[in-house]
């Protein structure tokens, strides 16, 4: 599962880099919110786990100053930002390409470990909790989110949804895992809790993921970011695939105002200390 995951990754990764500014706008109300919740101060150690392109690594850098750094680490090599575009030779970051479920590092190195939507991507999630505790110093805190119900999620229900119902057999996407499976009520805090932290705090938002383009625009953008919607979408007849873009463009529209979507998404943070 977890090679299958890292090649759709690979797949993908200049899709990513280059709707990067897009991903940033959508996943801003996310980012921030795991701020909040991480109480960052100047000075802290902060480890950001499968960051891919780059958040929300580089929104927590500013905030630790010039004392404090960041590591940022993703399975997938291609996925980093370039060095060129995202930081200058000297600064207080680091990316580097590690797995989450078995850390690099030290015992207590790290004030803060954070993962933005990236967990329910991992084999074993509750591998990956317990090496953020081991890397965490005594006090430390770690943040995670995850995708909340699909069928709560516009982007999902307006797109995926509708290809999955004109497809006559959906590959067969790593199987047993399930994306959305932390989108119960108290899973993703029971991991913590059995990974060891305390002072667990779990709460499931609905999150603005506004697209800065049109319907047209983020259909563009879907199978340039998501491996298993590309291949769905390319295993289709051609007229099922004008059939399914006709569909999706028209459920899209529903949420377009100003040139922009407004999208939303259910959103589970869990937090805890060592």
């Amino acid at each position: 599962m977890k090679a299958a995951v890292a090649k759709g990754y690979r797949q993908v990764a200049p899709g990513w880099h280059k709707w990067r500014q897009e991903f940033k706008t959508a996943g801003e109300a996310v980012t921030q919110a795991i701020v909040r919740a991480s109480h960052v101060k100047a000075g802290m150690r902060v480890l950001d786990v499968a960051c891919g392109a780059g958040e929300p690594a580089l929104t927590l850098l500013p905030l630790v100053g010039p004392k404090g750094y960041v590591v940022a680490i993703d399975l997938v090599p291609e996925m980093l930002p370039s060095p060129p575009t995202t930081f200058t030779p000297g600064s207080n970051i680091t990316f580097g390409v590690a797995d989450g479920e078995a850390l690099p590092f030290r015992d207590r190195t790290f004030d803060l470990v954070t993962c933005r939507g990236a967990i329910m991507h991992f084999p074993n999630a509750e591998q990956a909790l317990s090496e953020s505790h081991r890397v965490l110093r005594p006090g430390g805190r770690a943040v995670f989110s995850a995708l909340g119900p699909a069928q709560e999620t516009p982007a999902i229900m307006t797109t995926i949804a509708i290809i999955l119902r004109h497809s006559p057999s959906p590959p067969d996407a790593a199987p047993g895992l399930d994306v959305y499976r932390f989108g119960v009520p108290g899973t993703l805090s029971e991991m913590f809790a059995a990974a060891g932290f305390r002072e667990i705090q779990e709460e499931m938002f609905t999150a603005p993921c506004a697209w800065p383009g049109s319907a047209e625009h983020f259909w563009r953008a879907l199978p340039d970011h998501a491996w298993r919607v590309r291949e769905l979408i390319e295993n289709l007849p051609p007229e099922t695939r004008r059939q399914v873009t006709r569909e999706a463009l028209a459920a899209l529209r529903l949420y377009e105002r100003d040139g922009r979507l407004h999208l939303t998404a259910p959103i589970v943070i869990a937090s805890g200390r060592r």
